[in-house]
C-alpha cells in the first residue's frame, strides 16, 4: 500500500479537535521564483466542505496561497506528478461564543506531506523543511467566522489569526518535527487528529520515524472555560467529523496556538467539573532501535581460475549487516507547547502572563489515576505567555492545565476573585453563583468575600445553574499557606 492510500484509510480515522495578536517567533523564508505543485485529497464526509484554492468568487474558507521552503506551491489534479499533497478537509461544525447563537463554523483540517510520504527517501522536493500557509477566513461579519485558534503537530514558528475587522487573511508558518509512529500491519493506523484515540491500536515500539509531514487544524479559538450544557443542533449531520454539538469558543483566545511532536491527537476540552483545558495525546513507548548498518562489498564465490576470468568491473552481491547500537529501548518523549493569550488567560484562569508558573497553573499528564507534573517553563511574551513542557511519556496520556489559588492563611478573598479563578466570570451577567462555604476545610463567607482560616488544600465548590433545569458545579483548588 502506497502512502496516499494509506492517507485515505488514516483520514477516516483523523479528525476535528475544538480546542488581535500575531506571536512571531521566527520569520519565514523568502519565496523564490521555482513553483511546486501540490494535489489536495479531500475526505469523503458529508461535513466536508471541500478544501482547495480561493476562486475569484469563494466565499468559504480558502487556501490564499501556499509555499514550501520558500518555493510557491499550485494546485494539480494530478496525484502522480504533484510534489506535496494535503489531506484532509474543510469541515463544517456548529459552534458559537458565549454570548452569540449558535451557527455553522468552518474548521479546516491539512496534513501536508511530500510526494511518496513523509517516510520516503528525502530527495529534491520530497524535503519540507518550512511551511507557510495564507487561509482566507469564511466571508462575512459572523464573529465566528474566523481563524482564531490553531493546534498542529509539528513546530509552530508565527500565527497571524484572522477575523472580522482585523485582517481577512490568516497567516501560519511550521516547520515539521521529529515524530516517531506506529503503523499497524495492512497501513490503517491512527494518525493525526483522531476522536477515538483510546480505540487506536498503538505499539509498544514505533515502527518508523519521520520529520517529513506537518499536520494542523485551524479553529475559531480555543475551548471556552465556560461549559454550558451541551446543546444540540437538530437536522445536523452525524458522522466522525461532527456530534452535532455546539461547540463554545472563546473570542478571546485569538491568536492562540498549541503544538506537539505526538503523532496522534485527541479532542481538546474543557473539564466541566474544575475548568481545566485538556489534550489527549498518542504514541508508542519507545521509539524506533538505533541501528547500525555496515556494508562489506562482495566477493567472487567461484574458483579462482573462473574469477580470474571475470571482468575487473564486475560486481558482485554485497553483505549487509545490521546491528541495533542501543542496549534498552528508547523511551519514546513528547514535548507540548502552547501560547494562551492575555485575554484567555484571564478569562480561564483569572491570571496575567507574569502570575502564570508551575504553581498558579501546573501542567498535568494523567493516565488513568497516575499523574505527574513534567518539566514546564512558562515565559511571558508579547500578548500571552509561552508554555512548554517536556519529556512527556505515552501511550495515552491526558495533559492538562488547571488554576490553583494560592492564599495565606487568613486572607480575606472577594467572590469575583474566586469566581474569576474558576474560569466562570464571562457568565457573571448570565447565570448566578453559590460558593460553598465549608466549616471542615476553615471556610468561611463574610460578606460577599471568603476567609480561608486552615492550612491546607482544599477544593472549593462553586454550584450554578447553566438553565432552570440544570444544576452544575465548578470546583477550585485553594492552597492555604
Amino acid at each position: 500500500m502506497n502512502y496516499a492510500e494509506s492517507m485515505r484509510r488514516i483520514s477516516y480515522l483523523s479528525i476535528v479537535s475544538l480546542l488581535a495578536v500575531a506571536v512571531v517567533f521566527t520569520s519565514s523564508a523568502p519565496v523564490k521564483a521555482e513553483t511546486k505543485t501540490v494535489y489536495i485529497f479531500n475526505t469523503a464526509f458529508a461535513t466536508n466542505k471541500v478544501l482547495g484554492f480561493c476562486e475569484p468568487a469563494s466565499t468559504k474558507g480558502c487556501i490564499d496561497s501556499m509555499s514550501i521552503d520558500g518555493n510557491q506551491l499550485t494546485q494539480t489534479a494530478i496525484q502522480s506528478s504533484a510534489d506535496y499533497s494535503i489531506a484532509g478537509g474543510l469541515y463544517s461544525i456548529p459552534c458559537r461564543f458565549l454570548d452569540t447563537q449558535a451557527t455553522t463554523c468552518e474548521a479546516p483540517y491539512m496534513v501536508i506531506y511530500p510526494r511518496g510520504g513523509p517516510t520516503a527517501t528525502p530527495i529534491g522536493s520530497q524535503v519540507i523543511g518550512e511551511v507557510t500557509i495564507n487561509f482566507r477566513r469564511k466571508a462575512g461579519d459572523e464573529p465566528t467566522a474566523r481563524i482564531g485558534a490553531m493546534i498542529s503537530n509539528g513546530l509552530v514558528k508565527s500565527f497571524s489569526p484572522a477575523a472580522p475587522g482585523i485582517r481577512d487573511v490568516a497567516s501560519i508558518v511550521v516547520s515539521p518535527t521529529m515524530t516517531h509512529d506506529y503503523q499497524a500491519t495492512g497501513g490503517s493506523s491512527c494518525s493525526g487528529w483522531v476522536p477515538t484515540i483510546d480505540l487506536c491500536t498503538i505499539g509498544e515500539k514505533a515502527t518508523h520515524s519521520y520529520s517529513n509531514k506537518v499536520v494542523m487544524i485551524l479553529l475559531p479559538g480555543f475551548r471556552n472555560s465556560v461549559v454550558p450544557s451541551d446543546e444540540v443542533v437538530s437536522n445536523c449531520t452525524i458522522d466522525i467529523t461532527n456530534n452535532c454539538v455546539v461547540n463554545v469558543f472563546d473570542p478571546m483566545s485569538l491568536g492562540g496556538w498549541m503544538d506537539t511532536d505526538a503523532p496522534i491527537f485527541g479532542i481538546a476540552s474543557t473539564d466541566r467539573l474544575t475548568g481545566a483545558a485538556q489534550l489527549k495525546i498518542a504514541g508508542p513507548h519507545f521509539q524506533m532501535d538505533q541501528v547500525e548498518v555496515t556494508r562489506t562489498p562482495g566477493a567472487c564465490p567461484y574458483i579462482k581460475s573462473i574469477c580470474d576470468g571475470t571482468p575487473p568491473n564486475q560486481v558482485w552481491p554485497e553483505t549487509i549487516t545490521t546491528v541495533v547500537k542501543n542496549i534498552e529501548p528508547i523511551l519514546n518523549l513528547s514535548t507540548f507547547r502552547a501560547f494562551i493569550p492575555s485575554g484567555y488567560l484571564m478569562n480561564s484562569y483569572g491570571l496575567t502572563p507574569a502570575q502564570v508558573n508551575a504553581t498558579t497553573l501546573p501542567v498535568r499528564r494523567t493516565v488513568g489515576t497516575d499523574q505527574t507534573n513534567p518539566a514546564t517553563t512558562y515565559t511571558p511574551v508579547a500578548g500571552g505567555v509561552q508554555i512548554i513542557t517536556t519529556g512527556i511519556g505515552f501511550s495515552v496520556p491526558v495533559i492538562s492545565m488547571s488554576r490553583v489559588l494560592t492564599v495565606k492563611k487568613g486572607t480575606k478573598i472577594s467572590s469575583t476573585a474566586l469566581i474569576k479563578a474558576a474560569g466562570l466570570y464571562q457568565a457573571n451577567k448570565l447565570w448566578k453563583f453559590v460558593i460553598v462555604p465549608s466549616k471542615i476545610d476553615g471556610v468561611t463567607k463574610s460578606g460577599t468575600s471568603f476567609v480561608f482560616t486552615k492550612k491546607k488544600t482544599l477544593t472549593l465548590v462553586i454550584n450554578y445553574k447553566p438553565n432552570k433545569k440544570t444544576v452544575a458545579t465548578r470546583t477550585l483548588q485553594v492552597q492555604v499557606g
